[in-house]
């Protein structure tokens, strides 16, 4: 079996329900051959620090992302997670900012 290296964005651990997902899926990967990435998560600079934390990382083969927050650019496959997204069809559950941000 050809093993693949995961790289999984911890980053919402603990932090509502993204962390508990997290924290979840953490414990159902465990035996998978995975590498913890931390980093500051929904901070304004995320998806650059994100992508060149994954291109530095040379022997990834895959990156998980629990959150919602892509990298801005990626050298690897990677998969994301949708978690919920009234926000983007009812304006009373987002500000303005959040707006702009999910609309980029």
């Amino acid at each position: 079996m050809n093993n693949k290296k995961v790289l999984m964005d911890i980053s919402w651990s603990n932090k509502g329900g993204i962390g508990r997902f997290t924290d979840e899926i953490s414990k159902l990967l465990c035996d998978i051959s995975k590498e913890e990435l931390y980093r500051k998560c929904a901070s304004p600079l995320a998806p650059l620090g994100l992508a060149v934390n994954i291109f530095l990382r040379k022997k990834t083969d895959v990156v998980f992302l629990p959150g919602y927050i892509p990298p801005l650019f990626c050298s690897k496959k990677f998969i994301i997670t949708i978690h919920d997204l009234n926000h983007l069809d009812l304006n009373d559950n987002s500000s303005l900012f959040k707006r702009l941000f999910y609309n980029f």
